[in-house]
């Protein structure tokens, strides 16, 4: 699991108060933590990562199935999420 202190306050917005929404099923919240943790640690940590994403893209969050396929670099079907082509 990351540390916060990594990307605490990212946006203004704390990474415990970030982990506490997306664990309490905040789709957004969850999202973002997968942007973060791909995007913004050094290095990043892609299965967390891919943990989060794959929680809000299961609750339908449309961004979250996309960043799937863009920032892990997996395509969301291979996730049961979306359609393959």
């Amino acid at each position: 699991m990351a540390s916060d202190h990594h990307w605490s306050n990212h946006r203004g917005f704390s990474s415990g108060r970030r982990r506490e929404a997306a664990t309490a099923g905040d789709t957004d919240a969850m999202n973002n933590l997968g942007l973060l943790l791909a995007t913004q640690v050094d290095p990043p940590e892609l299965e967390e990562a891919r943990r989060w994403y794959q929680q809000a893209a299961t609750a339908g969050h449309t961004d979250a199935i996309n960043d799937l396929r863009n920032q892990v670099g997996r395509p969301a079907h291979d996730y049961g999420l979306g359609s393959q082509r």
